[in-house]
């Protein structure tokens, strides 16, 4: 926030509006759950009043919440997803995935997802490389990841990673605009609740 200077606070209450605007499409479409795929915080100098109304709003969610931490909120001691994981324990409804391993939803008992949550903020190595192969009771395959395609300067998913991992689906996080799928069709950021790119106009 510390970049759009004297429009900080205006700017916060838009990404809090946002947020909710999420929760109740969510509740009118009787969502199955929420991803949040990173970057919930943009850095380890939010608020703790500021965390603390973040934890309120999701707890409200009617549906459970998963987060996975990313490069700008990554896992680490003293950072703001410590903080509002500390603050969130009490609320059975949120959920912090802070292992690479295959996770089921109840009520989605026929798909697996595959989530790589980022702990150390730069990186140049895979998130997807753990991915095992696809077994018979996998049902549907989609991956969780927070980071650029390889296509992209400092990426480091492969391009064609629905492919690459046997996957039916992948979900992305990190590029806060709004992009074309992948080159396999099956890769989608699903962005972020902030300002797009300069030059688009929505």
């Amino acid at each position: 926030l510390r970049s759009v200077g004297e429009a900080a606070e205006s700017f916060k209450e838009v990404r809090f509006k946002t947020i909710q605007k999420i929760l109740d499409l969510a509740d009118e479409r009787e969502a199955a759950a929420i991803f949040i795929l990173g970057d919930m915080f943009d850095s380890d100098r939010i608020s703790h009043d500021d965390i603390r109304r973040t934890v309120v709003l999701l707890s409200d969610s009617v549906c459970p919440v998963y987060i996975i931490p990313g490069n700008h909120d990554w896992w680490h001691p003293g950072g703001s997803l410590r903080t509002f994981a500390t603050m969130a324990k009490r609320h059975a409804n949120i959920h912090l995935i802070l292992e690479e391993k295959p996770l089921r939803i109840e009520g989605l008992d026929d798909i697996t997802f595959y989530p790589s949550p980022l702990h150390q903020r730069d990186s140049i190595s895979d998130p997807t490389s753990w991915v095992p192969d696809r077994e018979e009771e996998d049902g549907t395959r989609i991956g969780l990841f927070h980071g650029g395609l390889d296509s992209t300067p400092g990426g480091t998913i492969p391009a064609r990673i629905a492919e690459k991992r046997d996957l039916d689906l992948v979900l992305l996080g990190d590029w806060h605009s709004t992009l074309k799928p992948g080159p396999d069709g099956l890769s989608h950021y699903c962005c972020s609740p902030e300002p797009l790119d300069f030059n688009e106009s929505h």
